[in-house]
């Protein structure tokens, strides 16, 4: 489930490949939140700086970069989680966003990434060590500060977007300084920004693609009938 529109060729390709085996035997339904909208219709859900927005980066199926605010989505997610789990069948959903969306309920297995891949980071960090985190808008940037400031108070946050051209993203790791640790802060980073990043500032780099691929098949490693009450 994107919070753009489906489907994701640039994100699915680093979930499959962290699913590693367990993917031959996984299929996937995708649907977005923005499926069916016209450009005019999408620029409308646009964040405004006067509203106090939660401001979101996505993409649509021609490949153009939107920009939206949470509010609009809330209900279209919301939707998308139930048809995936009704008519579509659908043992476990996952949300293809980093974003925070405490307002989504599921039956069945939800995987966000953002809360797993916060506490793997809270895990790995060391007493000392430095965060560096590159998020695609500016207008995330004071906007992911408290979060990963609770890991690291002096957190440095650089942004560039993953649907642009890649030398913005190594600019922007180049701006992290002594990083111990690196986060992509959106699922449209792939293992080509991984490796970019990686070279720029030394440090490892956690890219959410691949951690949700990972973790998705650890949630398929047991009967896809037992998934509901896990």
């Amino acid at each position: 489930m994107t919070i753009g529109q489906s489907p994701r060729r640039d994100v699915m390709p680093g979930v499959f490949y962290g699913l590693g085996d367990d993917g031959q035997r996984i299929e996937a339904v995708e649907l977005g939140a923005l499926d069916g909208l016209s450009h005019e219709e999408i620029a409308a859900l646009a964040p405004r700086a006067d509203a106090g927005d939660y401001w979101l980066v996505t993409r649509l199926r021609d490949g153009a970069e939107v920009k939206v605010a949470r509010r609009h989505l809330e209900r279209r997610l919301q939707l998308a989680i139930d048809t995936l789990e009704g008519e579509q069948g659908c043992a476990a959903t996952v949300l293809l966003c980093t974003g925070e969306f405490p307002m989504l309920r599921a039956k069945k297995p939800l995987i966000e990434p953002d809360p797993l891949v916060f506490r793997l980071v809270q895990g790995l960090l060391s007493p000392g060590d430095r965060l560096g985190v590159i998020v695609p808008l500016p207008e995330q940037m004071e906007q992911s500060r408290p979060k990963w400031g609770q890991l690291d108070p002096k957190v440095r946050i650089a942004a560039a977007s993953p649907y642009g051209d890649i030398v913005e993203v190594v600019r922007a790791g180049g701006q992290l300084g002594d990083a111990s640790m690196v986060v992509l802060d959106c699922i449209g980073f792939g293992p080509q920004h991984r490796r970019a990043v990686a070279e720029v500032t030394e440090a490892p780099v956690v890219l959410p693609q691949t951690i949700v691929g990972r973790l998705t098949g650890e949630l398929f490693a047991q009967p896809v009938s037992n998934l509901a009450s896990s």
